[in-house]
Parts: C-alpha cells; sequence; structure tokens
C-alpha cells in the first residue's frame, strides 16, 4: 500500500506468510526514475518477501529537495528503515548515473 513519510512516497509489502526474520527486499531506483520502475519486480517478490519500493526525494511522487544529494538520499532511506521497522534490508538498485 502507497505510504508517504516526510515527503518520501513508498510502498511496502508484506505477506501473510512471511518470517519475521526474512529480509525485506528494499528497490532504489536510478536518478530521474521512480518506483514504478520496480512494478514487475514486486509483482514477482511481493507474495514471499516483504518488498520496500521508494521514490527517493525529488523524484516520482516524493517531494522536490533543493538540496539533492546521494547522501540525503542514504539519510532518507536510513530514516524510512527505522520508521517502517526494516531490520534486515537487501538493497536492489539501478544506476543513478555515477
Amino acid at each position: 500500500m502507497p505510504a508517504s513519510r516526510n515527503g518520501l512516497q513508498y510502498t511496502l509489502t508484506k505477506p501473510d506468510n512471511a518470517d519475521a526474520m526474512a529480509p525485506t527486499l528494499v528497490f532504489l531506483h536510478g536518478l530521474g526514475s521512480s518506483q514504478a520502475d520496480w512494478a514487475f519486480q514486486l509483482a514477482h517478490f511481493q507474495s514471499r518477501y516483504p518488498c520496500l519500493v521508494v521514490d527517493l526525494p525529488s523524484h516520482g511522487k516524493s517531494t522536490i529537495d533543493p538540496d539533492f544529494s546521494l547522501p540525503r538520499c542514504t539519510t532518507a532511506i536510513k530514516a524510512l528503515f527505522d520508521e517502517t521497522g526494516v531490520q534486515h534490508p537487501v538493497l536492489v538498485g539501478a544506476s543513478m548515473g555515477e
């Protein structure tokens, strides 16, 4: 279900049969993209694993951050992990152009 935290848009899914220690698959899009890039992967994995897809700051439906930087993205993702209880993330990403 789509949600928002401090302007950061995300979707967090948890299958009913997920093991409490199962890793959460965290899908991070590339520069200029959005969480929509991961629709096929989310459809495939969400029935077996907890999944988190995020619109990084200044991307997709998230709030524009005039001071956008990769370190600020890292801080936003870490805060989202803390708020949503993600303890065992497995990061899946696409290039941020570097």
